[in-house]
């Protein structure tokens, strides 16, 4: 059994389109902040976790439009490898997973500020709130297309198909054994004991063709008929 792979790269543009906007929407948000607080607070200032959100949503934006379109015009770019897409998207949702944890300690130790008739204040816990369910989003979103592009590729793998060298929409995978031929199916490999399996191996047909006696043999033109021969006489 094989699992088609543009029903794989259908699944890739949608997690990378979708991460891609969740990205410029918290680019947005964290840029606004950052500007917020450097210029309507007395002391100027910025968050960690909104310089944080806005780098990890810069290296999104950069990286997973780049790495679809690379795929869609060269064939055979290292960018495009499952290797390296498993990698690179592993990175990213680790990123996201940690920005999203940082905002949410960061709200969540500023819940009693954020209840103060300010303006400013109230904008930015709401955009906090926004930067933090965006950034699971991602996670999420990154994370379970990396587990079964792993789980694809290993099982794949295992079953006699190397995919790692490939992109997501040239590859093929295997989730049964395939036999030394390509072709799905059980294959048994060659005992050293008992030699390779009989079992489901076509038997050659035998081709059986007739003997020729010599022109020079005293025996031409009567092949039924034998030699005589002697035998000993009792004494």
């Amino acid at each position: 059994m094989r699992i088609e792979s543009k029903h794989l790269e259908l699944a890739r543009l949608v997690a990378f389109g979708t991460v891609s906007l969740f990205s410029v929407i918290i680019l947005a948000l964290s840029a606004h902040w950052i500007a917020t607080t450097e210029t309507k607070f007395v002391s100027p200032f910025y968050d960690p976790y909104a310089a944080f959100a806005l780098a990890v949503s810069l290296l999104s934006l950069l990286t997973l439009p780049a790495m679809l379109i690379i795929d869609h015009i060269r064939k055979g770019a290292f960018t495009s490898k499952i290797i390296f897409e498993l990698s690179w998207i592993g990175t990213l949702a680790i990123l996201w997973l940690a920005s999203a944890a940082v905002t949410s300690q960061v709200y969540a130790n500023s819940t009693l500020t954020c209840w103060r008739n300010f303006t400013v204040i109230i904008v930015g816990c709401r955009e906090a709130q926004a930067i933090q369910a965006f950034g699971h989003l991602n996670w999420l979103l990154l994370f379970f297309y990396s587990v079964g592009l792993a789980v694809l590729s290993l099982v794949s793998h295992n079953n006699g198909r190397d995919v790692w060298h490939y992109s997501v929409k040239d590859a093929q995978f295997a989730t049964s054994v395939t036999s030394p031929a390509g072709t799905p199916g059980v294959y048994e490999p060659k005992d050293p004991m008992t030699g390779p399996s009989t079992q489901n191996v076509p038997v050659p047909q035998q081709t059986y063709y007739p003997q020729t006696v010599p022109q020079s043999s005293p025996y031409v033109g009567t092949p039924n008929t034998l030699p005589p021969q002697s035998y000993p006489q009792p004494a």
